[in-house]
């Protein structure tokens, strides 16, 4: 377990109400394999002096010992929520900025532990101090599991093998059951592949579920030869909408927007695969469909027999009936729930 402490002191204000002292704080985690701190908790205490809060009739002198400092954990909500970390970029072995999704939806828990006391009184624990949490809970809005169990069947079922086979008809003036899709645009300089697609009550699954929308699917990856022609090999996919996609079917209908979510290319399952990538043939600034004019399963059999828009190992963000949810909430569900 590692610590990275950071120290401030404040003269805030809050309406007439003034903060003075210094406090420091500690993130509780480790590093992981791609060189970011992982803080799941965090800790703060004052010096000697303690902090005072002015602007009421008396003034208060607050001291938190670092033998017992006062603690809790990260998490979508306040009060309960799902267990999240904050993940701290890393320069020199010190912390350079916060990733900027975990900014958006990660909350300091309600503290769990610690003593405070006063210059003459003796401490007392911050759970007696803070009493029943239960009415608080909801002060600081985001997602519990309860709110997001709804995801769970759409999750699983919408990188099927039929999305593939729509992406080949792209800019054919082609309709396939509610999908329409503008011919895919190849950038050179940044290897992407970007596809700008309608849905209207496509059905993308065979038991009803639907989704309609405005989307971008844009594939990153880097450039390949197969067979001597030139090639995208895409590694990641990453949808991107400023529209609302509506969801219907299944155990609730869902409304998701402000999308810009990315995940990884697998093959074998769609949630836990293998990775993968996806070939797409290109000529310039365009995708090449010169070799299978006509013939999507022919292409999906020499380019992309087993490889699918994978829903593992997300990162991003996008706002889910309401609450902003990151890449990593829709991990922790996946992760407890499918596999």
């Amino acid at each position: 377990m590692q610590k990275k402490e950071l120290s401030c002191s404040d003269d805030g204000t809050h309406g007439n109400k003034t903060l003075t002292g210094n406090v420091s704080y500690a993130f509780v985690g480790s590093t992981d394999e791609n060189g970011l701190f992982q803080a799941t908790g965090y800790e703060y205490w004052t010096d000697e002096k303690g902090v005072t809060f002015s602007g009421d009739a008396t003034d208060i002198t607050a001291i938190i010992d670092s033998t017992s400092p006062v603690s809790g954990a990260f998490s979508s909500k306040s009060v309960g929520g799902i267990s999240l970390n904050l993940t701290f970029e890393m320069s020199d072995g010190k912390p350079a900025g916060i990733v900027s999704e975990d900014l958006q939806v990660v909350k300091l828990q309600a503290p769990t532990a610690g003593n405070i006391r006063t210059e003459s009184s003796t401490a007392t624990s911050i759970t007696d101090i803070l009493g029943d949490l239960t009415e608080y809970e909801d002060v600081v809005a985001g997602a519990d599991e309860e709110d997001l169990s709804g995801m769970l069947e759409y999750a699983s079922d919408i990188a099927q093998l039929r999305n593939r086979e729509k992406l080949w008809w792209a800019g054919t003036g082609a309709t396939l059951d509610g999908w329409t899709s503008e011919d895919a645009v190849y950038d050179t300089d940044a290897k992407t592949m970007t596809f700008d697609i309608t849905l209207t009550d496509y059905g993308y699954n065979t038991t009803g579920k639907t989704v309609s929308g405005n989307i971008q699917l844009i594939f990153h990856g880097e450039e390949a030869t197969v067979d001597g022609k030139p090639v995208l090999n895409a590694t990641t996919w990453q949808i991107i909408s400023d529209e609302a996609l509506e969801f219907e079917g299944g155990a609730a209908s869902l409304n998701v927007s402000s999308i810009d979510l990315t995940g990884p290319i697998v093959k074998g399952k769609t949630i836990g695969g293998d990775p993968a990538t996806i070939t797409f043939p290109i000529n310039g600034t365009q995708r090449d469909r010169t070799e299978f004019p006509s013939d999507s399963t022919s292409y999906i059999v020499k380019y992309l027999p087993d490889q699918f828009i994978g829903f593992s190992g997300l990162y991003g963000n996008c706002m889910f009936n309401d609450d902003k949810l990151s890449g990593e909430m829709f991990n922790v569900l996946i992760n407890k729930y499918i596999n």
